[in-house]
């Protein structure tokens, strides 16, 4: 029985943005590192199990590998046991796997992609999405020590200070067809191609459930005019056109973009946007394009309460300070 699941995505912070944009490369080496000194926390702080998510390049192998040749310890590191595919359904299938051994804490290191794959399995047990992605609206760049500790004291600790965070759902011909935990785009590119969205004038409308001017992504497209965060009961949609209002916007790492938008509104929790396609398309999810769908499909979305309960490490370690956590 594990004690905390890590999710570390082998692929995050390496697509094509590195070729279309100045995003940065985050290297495998890195994630091993930040991985190691996460579980070299938590081991300090009395965790006595992790387990791993499998990947065709070992990179989870090479960290339980490395730890136990660099530490003399106890803590048992695992690795799920089953063949990897790697595509996107190798999260999802770790993540229910995890839960299914009891953990605790589970944390994913990724980007907005790897966190909206994790939020896809319902669950209730506290959610630390790390940064090492492309677009990093949802996770945080969190450093892997604080993040070790912070799980340490979770599943040590009472868990009602948390509550379930945003995500918008995304129904086509009534149903539910998918999620995403920061943007959902409309684009007019009617293949999943590459995933990702390269051009503005891709872009029919964003649907956000929290945004900000200080993130790189979709979202920002929104939050260049308003902001939106965890706490607000509301999201924002915006239609792009022709003509209306022009806001430069951060499109992709190093790239300003002019943005034209002819509507632009608050959208409550549980209220239905809906809409009925008059071409064939693509819908991005956090970044990604991955919905598909045709001329007359009804499209619907809606931003509800549905999501993960998720972490924020700084708020968790001030609490753990109050309690006397650190005291020996």
């Amino acid at each position: 029985m594990a004690e905390v699941g890590i999710i570390v995505n082998p692929f995050s912070g390496t697509d094509l943005r590195r070729l279309t944009s100045q995003a940065s490369i985050v290297g495998n080496p890195e994630k091993t590192k930040k991985t190691i000194r996460m579980i070299r926390a938590m081991d300090q702080f009395g965790v006595k199990s992790v387990v791993l998510m499998p990947d065709s390049y070992f990179l989870n192998k090479s960290i339980s590998y490395e730890y136990h040749k660099r530490y003399q310890s106890d803590i048992e590191i695992k690795v799920l046991d089953f063949v990897p595919n790697d595509d996107p359904h190798d999260t999802v299938k770790a993540v229910e796997k995890m839960c299914e051994q009891g953990i605790k804490c589970l944390i994913a290191m990724g980007g907005d992609g790897t966190s909206r794959l994790t939020a896809k399995v319902e669950t209730d047990i506290p959610f630390i999405p790390v940064s090492t992605g492309t677009n990093n609206a949802y996770p945080q760049f969190w450093e892997g020590t604080n993040v070790g500790i912070a799980a340490a004291f979770l599943i040590r600790s009472e868990q009602k200070r948390l509550k379930r965070d945003k995500i918008i759902e995304i129904y086509k011909n009534e149903e539910l067809t998918d999620i995403a935990v920061v943007d959902a785009v409309v684009t007019n590119v009617p293949f999943v191609g590459c995933r990702v969205v390269a051009e503005m004038s891709e872009i029919s409308e964003v649907i956000v459930c929290r945004c900000s001017p200080d993130v790189i992504g979709l979202s920002a497209l929104v939050g260049a005019i308003e902001v939106c965060d965890d706490a607000d009961e509301f999201g924002y949609r915006i239609q792009i056109g022709e003509t209306g209002d022009t806001v430069a916007v951060p499109f992709t790492s190093g790239q300003i973009e002019l943005l034209t938008y002819s509507q632009f509104e608050k959208m409550p929790l549980e209220q239905v946007y809906s809409m009925v396609a008059s071409y064939p398309g693509t819908i991005a999810l956090d970044g990604e394009r991955t919905v598909t769908f045709n001329q007359g499909d009804k499209l619907d979305f809606k931003i509800t309460r549905n999501g993960p309960y998720k972490v924020n490490v700084a708020s968790v370690l001030k609490e753990a300070v109050e309690s006397g956590y650190f005291k020996r």
